[in-house]
């Protein structure tokens, strides 16, 4: 479970403890209610590196909940919310076991896509380390009222609906 030490996270590893599951946590700050913690920055590509590598394999399954919410600034948050953990959850794959589920938190935010699909588009062809600042800038996401929140979020159901996992 990303973003377990707070919030959705956390009550999402607390249920899946209640439900008797093995909970690995992943997130920067310590962790409650998880079997084992995984400690990783979801902005920075290192760190997702050296999370896939140490985490074991045969994972059943994938909870992407870490997200950072709209007051953070637009370039972490569409860092953290859709562009590291789809470099995440795609190291993680082979780890996965056979039949295991992913699972994308992406709110009602999320919901906007199909208005907003040019903007989706170009994220979609960022990744983590291009110049996501840039990005941000070129497209008033940085200005009071940007809406780097939603479009993290409308960004990350329609990469999730495009997946075709094997």
């Amino acid at each position: 479970v990303t973003g377990a030490a707070s919030g959705i996270g956390a009550q999402t590893c607390k249920e899946l403890q209640m439900q008797g599951a093995a909970v690995i946590g992943v997130d920067r700050n310590k962790c409650d209610n998880v079997d084992q913690q995984f400690t990783a920055d979801l902005s920075d590509p290192h760190s997702i590196k050296e999370l896939v590598s140490a985490l074991p394999a045969n994972l059943n399954g994938l909870a992407n909940v870490a997200g950072l919410p709209p007051t953070a600034s637009a370039e972490a948050v569409l860092k953290v919310n859709f562009l590291g953990l789809r470099q995440f959850t795609l190291g993680l794959v082979e780890k996965l076991a056979h039949g295991a589920s992913i699972v994308n938190l992406s709110s009602l935010a999320g919901f906007g896509w199909p208005d907003e699909l040019e903007q989706i588009r170009e994220l979609l062809a960022l990744e983590l380390d291009d110049d996501v600042q840039g990005f941000c800038a070129s497209h008033g996401l940085d200005a009071p009222g940007g809406r780097s929140y939603f479009l993290s979020k409308e960004a990350l159901s329609v990469w999730a609906i495009q997946q075709r996992w094997s």
